[in-house]
């Protein structure tokens, strides 16, 4: 990959896919730096990311370790098991950004310690 923000989707529905296209179109890097997970039994899911010429995975650790910016694009039951498996991989350098109605920074925060940067970003329809 080369320099840049490295952006990563936890989650590869059709929200992180209107915002990966978005991004893609506005990094200078394009969608090189932008990279999406999910589960092996959604693995169909990626195909739109892959299109978009993001790099998909089905690792969300691997995607927090190769990401400064993760967003959570999952169910809001989801974030606290999401935030379980990668709270050991969070520093101060990466910001996490949830776009999951009804996860408070709060409880995100006391998910990943008080080390983590987390945004919260409520979507309306």
């Amino acid at each position: 990959m080369s320099g840049g923000v490295r952006v990563g989707f936890i989650g590869a529905g059709k929200m992180a896919g209107a915002l990966a296209k978005g991004f893609a179109k506005t990094l200078p890097t394009g969608a090189q730096t932008i990279s999406a997970s999910c589960p092996p039994q959604d693995a169909r899911l990626l195909d739109d990311m892959k299109e978009i010429g993001c790099n998909t995975m089905h690792s969300n650790e691997d995607l927090v370790n190769g990401s400064d910016v993760i967003l959570l694009a999952v169910k809001p039951t989801i974030v606290p098991i999401v935030l379980k498996e990668v709270r050991h991989l969070i520093d101060p350098k990466k910001l996490i950004v949830s776009i999951a109605a009804g996860c408070t920074i709060q409880q995100m925060q006391s998910d990943l310690g008080d080390k983590a940067k987390v945004l919260n970003i409520l979507i309306n329809k």
